[in-house]
């Protein structure tokens, strides 16, 4: 609800009630129309204040507050008389558009050296942009000059050496600068891994990836898949197998205290076949959904 605050009617000093935003954004204040319309009309209203002044255009003769005169030194009747002198004066053209950045300027052809005006804007935005950057007088000489700086840029490569093969290869001259040099995107793929990776983190990986990624784990899942027949246990399909853990592996290192690898080696739970079962990807992804929701889901 908007808070409302109590004024006071400049007109019949009757005291009436006015949003507080209403009230901050006006000075004066009005308990309704009518009030103003009197106060307008009336002798000692700063409404009244005028000043005789004429049109800068047509002559015709007008009624201005002061602020208007002290601010404008041009005043005109309407927006046509306004344009019409603005034009007549020149003041839409050269150093008097505010828009002015130097007028036109003579560039020579940079394919048959011929001379060429181009507008400010289009000299500001292609002078430092490479092949652009060269202005041409036609649609002619610009195929033809753009070609010949291509192949000029495509000569003017160096030999760089790739940090990873130590194969010499060309590249532009832009490349030297890099701090490393690269003769394909294999070369490159390849040369940042391990500590070199911006990602890298000393090799650190957690307790169940090392037990996941481990031989023994290998041997195990195998040993489920051998079990099963190499089936889903729910559906039967071969494809596209996950040996599924019935008591999840986080809460068998959890309650048995295991914190190292070699630990989880001698932890008969883990490599019990009996706590694993072959699940398709669609009934691995309901059992774990479960989890997520707060239990596990009971597959149809």
């Amino acid at each position: 609800m908007a808070t409302m605050v109590d004024c006071i009617c400049e007109y019949c000093n009757e005291v009436f009630q006015k949003e507080l935003g209403e009230y901050n954004r006006t000075k004066h204040h009005f308990c309704s129309r009518e009030c103003v319309e009197k106060f307008r009309a009336s002798k000692n209203s700063w409404l009244r204040k005028r000043i005789k002044v004429k049109c800068a255009n047509c002559g015709k003769e007008l009624d201005r507050v002061p602020h208007d005169v002290k601010r404008s030194k041009y005043l005109y009747c309407n927006k046509q008389c306004m344009i019409e002198h603005r034009k007549k004066n020149g003041f839409y053209k050269g150093e008097n558009n505010g828009n002015y950045k130097g007028g036109k300027v003579e560039v020579e052809c940079a394919f048959c050296g011929k001379k060429v005006i181009k507008s400010r804007w289009v000299y500001n935005a292609y002078k430092d942009k490479n092949i652009k950057g060269r202005f041409f007088c036609n649609r002619e000489c610009a195929d033809k000059g753009k070609t010949k700086f291509k192949t000029l840029r495509r000569d003017s490569r160096i030999e760089l050496q790739c940090d990873y093969c130590k194969r010499m290869f060309k590249a532009y001259a832009s490349q030297r600068r890099r701090e490393y040099k690269f003769c394909s995107v294999e070369c490159r793929m390849k040369y940042f891994v391990e500590d070199k990776a911006s990602a890298w983190k000393g090799g650190v990986h957690s307790l169940q990836g090392l037990i996941r990624n481990s031989e023994e784990y290998r041997d195990w899942r195998f040993a489920v898949y051998a079990r099963d027949d190499f089936k889903c246990t729910e559906c039967g399909e071969t494809d596209n197998l996950n040996a599924h853990h019935i008591k999840r592996l986080a809460t068998i290192i959890e309650e048995n205290n295991i914190t190292t690898i070699e630990e989880a080696m001698e932890c008969a739970e883990i490599w019990d076949i009996d706590n694993g079962t072959s699940l398709c990807l669609k009934h691995h992804a309901i059992i774990h959904i479960g989890d997520r929701i707060g239990g596990r889901l009971k597959i149809a």
